[in-house]
């Protein structure tokens, strides 16, 4: 297997994970302890101290389960960086990235103490594809530096999560080892997303257009786990991803406190 080079972090391959064999510990360690540290997501500003930890990446389609994924990880002492929280600490807290989105978008995404509406925001960039590209143009350059902040803090942890909506959109899918999709049909998903979130459907259809297609992640991830069932299905389909690698990993699954 090849360490990071030239900004990138190699995975290992599908076959580790499917013939049924767990990776160990020692062998999931030393992808990285061959090379000098290099970049993670930035090209900017100075490198991160090594990162000496197998790096999950999470993501999956608005309402398919992702979040519930997370905290799975979460409840397993798996430590999480939530790469959607941070973007919005980025998006809210840098007076000059937020005076870009003014000039870009316009003063009605803000209130009249100049507090960004995610909400406005939201129906213009999901429902334009290009303007939402034109947002994540401008704030991905700097989430990148946190995200490698976030992550270098871990220190020396043997399995870690970067959980982020956009993996593939921003090109980050092979500085993780593996990644998992969260998968479920668009018609449970957009059913989710009006029951909860008080969305209409068809603005709820909109947000689903905006990102890649679920098929799409799924042809290129490592592992695809369904979930159009109930929680305890999902729960229990998490377990069974999870067994081998944690056990390669000297990791023990802990029980579930309920669902």
């Amino acid at each position: 297997m090849k360490p990071w080079v030239a900004g990138t972090r190699s995975r290992p391959s599908r076959a580790t994970f499917w013939c049924g064999e767990p990776l160990s510990r020692a062998a999931a360690l030393t992808i990285f302890r061959n090379a000098a540290p290099d970049r993670l997501f930035s090209n900017a500003g100075p490198a991160q101290p090594w990162i000496a930890v197998y790096l999950i990446g999470l993501t999956g389609g608005i309402a398919a389960g992702k979040s519930l994924a997370a905290n799975w990880f979460r409840h397993q002492h798996i430590p999480v960086v939530d790469a959607d929280a941070v973007a919005r600490e980025v998006l809210e807290g840098d007076r000059e990235l937020l005076e870009s989105v003014r000039l870009g978008f316009g003063d009605s995404v803000f209130d009249a103490r100049g507090a960004l509406l995610r909400r406005e925001l939201g129906r213009i960039v999901f429902a334009e594809p290009a303007r939402l590209q034109e947002l994540n143009d401008l704030v991905y350059p700097r989430l990148a530096i946190v995200l490698e902040e976030r992550l270098a803090a871990l220190g020396n942890r043997p399995l870690a999560v970067l959980d982020a909506a956009l993996i593939f959109e921003w090109g980050i899918e092979d500085h993780c080892d593996e990644v998992w999709v969260i998968h479920a049909p668009d018609e449970v998903r957009i059913r989710r997303i009006v029951d909860s979130r008080g969305l209409g459907e068809s603005e709820a259809r909109d947000r689903l257009a905006s990102q890649l297609p679920a098929e799409d992640k799924a042809m290129r991830a490592h592992r695809v786990i369904r979930n159009e069932g109930t929680v305890a299905q999902f729960v229990q389909r998490l377990r069974d991803e999870a067994a081998p690698l944690f056990a390669g990993l000297g990791l023990t699954l802990r029980e579930e406190s309920g669902t």
